[in-house]
């Protein structure tokens, strides 16, 4: 009995997986019906916008699923490695088409009815594929003002240009930058209908650019993956959106990319530790020189500047959120504590938090990194800082879509 429960139950194998194994079985239809259970339906969250992309269009991320069972057998996910195996190119190049049975749910996260509501979106790995809806959303508003600006923008270049106000590359005649011409009065008229250049400082505290002027928030997306070259989703789409102004356009993309950025930080650690280590033998040779130190002196000390140097990096990862110098891997939590001001600021506007991804122990991480930020800016006592999560969540202000 125990040797069916390890072969069958912890080893998850299906009816078709027994089966080949034990190919000399033959038993009744029914019995297969009976005891082949229904396949579970996959949920996945819409990721694009109807309103860019058109209402009969519907994209989704979907990650291969692949994992090793506890006697060390590779599986793949039924439904990932079925989609992952489909060839809609190829189908049509034969006459042929793919179709797939699909239906549509309405989902738990809702966007906020104002445009001028900052969203502040925690979306690791395929966690952000609702996001990339939202965001694609609040683009297809902007991106006619997108347009209108950058042909406006192209106007006052050609007037710049016909005034001499902007010179082709290498157009300077004698060398020297030729000053401003004088204008018509039209063109005078021209210039202070146009918009001024904002401040940098300014510039940086909304979205800038048409996002701005289509009247529409920043928001602000947390993503994680392993790598930035492994499984970085959507990241020219990203870039482009912080140019217009949907993501803000410094703070608006942070990542925690979980391998890449623990060996860049131990490996800064131990640059560091090398460094320290270097001023110290600069140091205790220039004292020798002037005062003979006994060895066991001079070991304590190097033993106090090591521990003082670890306790530095300690410091710096609870007050921050980075991994310690011991090569822990850095994920969302770890960014949202390094970004806690930005972030008690924008709460403290009426910001919209939306976290999305696994259900296992991402929610509860980000909730409690939250927390953290609250009681660090908010000035808040821990509990109180937990009651001021869950009154976030409580007003509609804080959203979670998780799956196992």
């Amino acid at each position: 009995m125990l040797e069916a429960l390890a072969y069958n139950q912890r080893e998850g194998r299906t009816v078709a997986e027994a089966l080949s194994d034990f190919r000399s079985a033959s038993p009744p239809l029914e019995w297969l019906l009976e005891a082949a259970p229904p396949l579970r339906p996959r949920l996945f969250s819409a990721a694009s916008s109807q309103r860019l992309r058109g209402p009969s269009v519907v994209q989704v991320l979907v990650a291969l699923v692949r994992y090793s069972t506890p006697y060390k057998r590779p599986k793949v996910g039924l439904c990932s490695a079925y989609l992952a195996s489909l060839d809609p190119e190829a189908a049509a190049a034969a006459g042929e088409e793919v179709r797939v049975a699909v239906w549509t749910e309405r989902g738990c996260l809702r966007m906020p009815k104002s445009l001028a509501t900052p969203l502040i979106l925690v979306g690791p790995g395929t966690g952000v594929a609702p996001f990339r809806s939202f965001l694609e959303e609040r683009y297809s508003i902007v991106a006619p003002h997108e347009a209108q600006l950058l042909q406006l923008q192209q106007q006052q270049q050609q007037q710049q240009l016909q005034r001499g106000h902007l010179l082709p590359h290498g157009a300077a005649g004698d060398g020297g930058a030729q000053g401003p011409q004088p204008s018509s009065g039209a063109e005078a008229a021209a210039d202070l209908a146009a918009p001024a250049a904002q401040p940098p400082q300014q510039a940086d505290a909304g979205g800038g650019g048409a996002a701005a002027a289509a009247g529409v928030a920043p928001c602000y997306l947390f993503f994680g993956c392993r790598g930035r070259t492994d499984d970085f989703y959507y990241r020219a789409q990203w870039e482009e959106y912080a140019r217009a102004g949907v993501l803000h356009p410094r703070h608006g993309l942070i990542t925690a990319f979980s391998r890449e950025d623990a060996q860049q930080q131990a490996q800064q650690a131990q640059q560091a530790q090398e460094q320290e280590g270097g001023q110290e033998q600069g140091q205790a040779a220039g004292a020798a020189d002037a005062l003979p130190v006994p060895a066991s002196a001079a070991a304590g000390a190097a033993a106090t500047a090591g521990a003082a140097l670890d306790g530095v990096v300690s410091a710096a990862a609870g007050g921050g959120g980075a991994p310690t110098a011991g090569g822990g891997r850095v994920y969302v939590t770890h960014r949202i504590r390094e970004q806690g001001e930005l972030l008690w600021e924008l709460l403290s506007g009426g910001a919209v938090v939306y976290v999305s991804g696994s259900a296992q122990k991402m929610p509860a991480g980000v909730a409690a990194a939250f927390a953290d930020v609250v009681a660090r800016y908010g000035g808040m006592d821990k509990e109180a800082a937990v009651q001021y999560v869950r009154q976030l969540e409580l007003k509609g202000r804080y959203h979670v879509e998780a799956w196992s």
